[in-house]
């Protein structure tokens, strides 16, 4: 059986910690697993950190960063 998503998803958080809690060592790249059935956050918001958007399916298409397809 896959893996079905609930909804709730909130890109937005992972960045809002990364300021919040990372500022004095940002990291090297962020890597998100996702359907990508969420709203995206604005790119500036990864304050030119890299961002690697895995997504299991091709009806998704991010609006910015680098994306990844994991399909069966």
């Amino acid at each position: 059986m896959r893996p079905v998503g609930g909804g709730g998803t909130d890109f937005q958080i992972i960045f809002e910690y990364v300021h919040k809690h990372m500022q004095d060592k940002l990291p090297a790249s962020i890597i998100i697993l996702t359907d990508g059935f969420a709203p995206f956050p604005q790119e500036k918001l990864a304050m030119g950190i890299p961002v690697l958007w895995l997504i299991n399916n091709n009806e998704v298409d991010p609006p910015w960063g680098k994306v990844a397809r994991i399909t069966v």
